[in-house]
């Protein structure tokens, strides 16, 4: 299998059993390039019953009869992704999904991570910016997904909106940096 792909960033969502790897596993994977055009758009037949947070979104055990396995559709996955850069919404905890957590990517990126500090809810407790979901991202920047949320092709668009709108930023070179902490959080009075 010859793959072309005309973009070197490419947009990954996928909806999965649950948050836990290996014990959970994705069940929808969707990617697009930078032009958002469709590379792959696909149910996983996640090779256990479905947990009724997919049951909700409509789907049935049933409907994953015949479709491929992660096993089967990771050489697709690794060809499309070797070199280029991956961004995901969030990241981290996504790539935990996949076999080398995506280490054939020339680079992956989360936007939550990008776009929490300009949202800018600093949390003193973590001594960083709070993480937004992606319905939050896309409402701020005025997005409106077209099509069902919590769905893989859906979010691969919302995530790629949101991603070019950070790079579309004059000022994103310019971070907001942690706003100073007070007396109050810190027990120490000011001179």
């Amino acid at each position: 299998m010859t793959l072309t792909i005309p973009s070197k960033t490419i947009y990954l969502d996928h909806e999965t059993t649950g948050g836990h790897p290996p014990r959970d596993t994705i069940y929808e994977i969707a990617m697009i390039d930078d032009e958002g055009r469709i590379i792959i758009d696909t149910l996983v037949n996640p090779e256990r019953p479905l947990p009724s947070g997919a049951r909700y979104r409509g789907f049935t055990d049933e409907d994953f009869f015949g479709k491929p396995t992660l096993r089967e559709l990771w050489p697709t996955i690794e060809a499309i992704i070797t070199g280029v850069h991956v961004v995901s919404y969030h990241a981290e905890a996504d790539s935990r999904f996949y076999p080398k957590r995506l280490a054939a990517a020339g680079h992956v990126s989360c936007a939550m991570r990008r776009f929490a500090p300009v949202y800018g809810d600093y949390s003193a407790y973590h001594n960083d910016y709070s993480f937004k979901s992606l319905k939050v991202a896309a409402d701020y920047i005025g997005y409106r997904p077209d099509g069902p949320v919590h769905r893989a092709l859906t979010d691969a668009f919302t995530c790629r909106a949101v991603w070019r709108w950070l790079e579309d930023r004059d000022d994103f070179n310019a971070a907001p940096q942690p706003p100073a902490r007070t007396a109050a959080l810190t027990g120490v009075s000011s001179p």
